[in-house]
């Protein structure tokens, strides 16, 4: 998934006033996640694809994201029922297309256990997504990319600051001032759902 330049918040406020760019912008956040959800959790790219395009249809046709009630419930729970819901349908309609298909092959209701756990890592991984995007729009380009290079990929202080003609000390303090910065966004990530257990460690 790529980095995008609204938070699912934002992104939510802006559906919600009639921005028809931001959704496709939703779709472009959201659909890589459906189609790893669905293709962890045993099906095929086909099949994957398929599951994608309800669980966009229910959202898109029924203006789900204008329902969403934040006071309620986070988005992360509401989205993950939607994808669930969908994927019941699914496997529910197979089994009507194929009649040789036994129940243990497939089952008439997901494992909650297992796609749910899928789910809830797939999620986390959108939030750090999102924590990084924070980031690269709060400091400079150079220094995201001193950062990026030496935390992210694993690459050396000495090869980062070659590479991006910045020097020694220069990358040392981006990268600690990105890193001190980027534990203060997943910290208020966490205060606002902390069931997630968000965490990050910088490569070596």
């Amino acid at each position: 998934m790529g980095i995008y330049p609204s938070t699912h918040k934002t992104l939510l406020e802006r559906i919600r006033t009639g921005d028809e760019v931001s959704w496709q912008e939703f779709y472009d956040r959201y659909s890589p996640a459906v189609v790893n959800i669905c293709s962890n959790s045993g099906f095929s790219e086909s099949e994957g694809l398929d599951i994608l395009q309800n669980v966009m249809l229910k959202i898109f046709r029924h203006d789900l994201v204008m329902k969403f009630d934040a006071e309620r419930a986070r988005f992360r729970t509401y989205f993950n029922q939607i994808v669930l819901s969908c994927i019941s349908d699914f496997r529910k309609k197979k089994r009507q297309s194929d009649p040789e298909i036994t129940g243990m092959e497939i089952p008439e209701t997901p494992v909650p256990g297992e796609i749910e756990a899928v789910i809830q890592e797939e999620w986390k991984n959108q939030m750090l997504k999102e924590a990084l995007d924070r980031l690269r729009n709060q400091v400079k380009p150079e220094t995201f990319l001193a950062f990026q290079l030496t935390a992210i990929q694993g690459k050396s202080t000495k090869e980062t600051a070659e590479f991006i003609q910045m020097d020694v000390n220069m990358v040392y303090v981006a990268r600690s001032r990105c890193l001190a910065r980027l534990r203060k966004i997943i910290d208020e990530i966490s205060r606002e759902d902390p069931e997630l257990g968000l965490n990050w460690k910088p490569a070596e």
